[in-house]
């Protein structure tokens, strides 16, 4: 998973990182916490 803290944006990949696929963080979205995220 790659988080980039600006944008907060999350890529999940399920293959050993050859691709890369968004997903979306679900509230609340806190500093230094673990935070759900939706893969569709």
């Amino acid at each position: 998973m790659e988080w980039q803290r600006k944008n907060v944006e999350v890529e999940i990949s399920t293959d050993e990182g050859k691709t890369w696929m968004p997903a979306q963080l679900q509230d609340p979205v806190l500093d230094k916490a673990h935070t759900r995220f939706r893969y569709l």
